[in-house]
């Protein structure tokens, strides 16, 4: 069983969104803002916009830590969450600020954002007004820790030290394809028996794997992949960026499949099968050793690698080959 999906947005459109969210990965500014001046608006949002007809996800975190405010912004076209520098409190609600640089060109990017009956609405641009779009959004049940990732990665960039590693969507599976190419998967911390593991379980035949710890499972890669006789191709978000993708567990009649879908930032429960890209098949094996915390390994092999996930009493595997 396979399906496949061409490129989800106009070059132009995909190449504007980048522009807004490719941001330049330095550590975050001074705040003006105490945390109670914020209460309100901490947590994780996921947020929907549309670019000229194009549906774009995103993920927005605003936390407290050490009596200081910091926020970060997820999207599927950055392979990273990025760190926002400037916040600032309005009689209307919040304007996060920060730098984006695209080819070279640095623009200063704005998100207003203001809580109307529960939910977040607001719109994004930049100063000299070359994109905007506005956006509505959700509270998640729980924090999704790109604050963090967002940080370590900066601190990663710039040489400087890092703290702990933070449990969500923490962990990475990385490959080297060849030729200055990686794959790479980052995945959420998850354990043997909790409500993510009973989640697996119970799900059914026709069923994706839903859970509600962290974000999907991400794959980005700088080469296609061959799974069988399905594609998975770099550059699915804009020319010469890398493939971006989410990762889903489906459960079928015979087994398991993985699907590929190009929305890389969504919620382990909000999968949408309108964008999914490609599917494949799942070898399944039984462990005799349980794997306690959720794992995913990616190893070379003959032209290619395989994506292994292990998890509990089970691990299940696809072989691929490299464009």
């Amino acid at each position: 069983m396979r399906k496949q999906i061409g490129t989800t947005a106009a070059g132009l459109v995909a190449a504007l969104t980048i522009v807004g969210f490719v941001g330049l990965g330095s550590a975050t500014r001074a705040q003006p803002l105490s945390v109670a001046d914020v209460e309100e608006y901490l947590g994780t949002w996921t947020l929907a916009a549309v670019f000229q007809e194009t549906p774009v996800e995103l993920v927005l975190e605003i936390v407290g830590e050490d009596g200081e405010v910091r926020a970060a912004l997820a999207t599927a076209l950055s392979p990273e969450p990025q760190l926002i520098d400037t916040i600032t409190k309005t009689d209307q609600g919040l304007v996060l600020a920060y730098d984006a640089n695209f080819s070279g060109n640095v623009l200063r990017i704005e998100v207003s954002v203001v809580l109307e009956d529960g939910a977040l609405v607001g719109s994004f641009g930049d100063e000299n007004g070359l994109f905007s779009a506005d956006f509505t959004g959700e509270r998640a049940a729980e924090l999704a820790g790109i604050v963090a990732e967002a940080a370590l990665a900066a601190a990663a960039a710039s040489d400087v030290p890092s703290g702990p590693r933070r449990r969500f969507g923490s962990s990475q599976a990385k490959l080297d394809l060849g030729s200055g190419k990686q794959l790479r998967i980052k995945h959420g911390d998850m354990a043997i028996g909790s409500k993510d593991h009973e989640s697996l379980l119970a799900t059914r035949a026709g069923e994706i794997f839903s859970y509600t710890s962290s974000r999907t499972m991400k794959l980005l890669t700088d080469a296609d992949l061959v799974f069988g006789d399905a594609r998975v191709p770099a550059f699915n978000l804009a020319p010469n960026y890398p493939g971006c993708y989410g990762v889903w567990m489906k459960r079928v009649e015979d087994g398991w499949h993985l699907v590929f879908n190009n929305q890389a930032d969504m919620w382990g429960s909000q999968y949408d099968p309108e964008t999914d890209a490609a599917e494949v098949h799942l070898e399944v094996a039984e462990l005799e050793t349980p794997q306690e915390e959720f794992l995913v390994e990616l190893t070379k092999e003959e032209g290619g690698g395989r994506l292994r996930i292990v998890w509990g009493n089970r691990a299940w595997s696809a072989p691929f080959q490299v464009e």
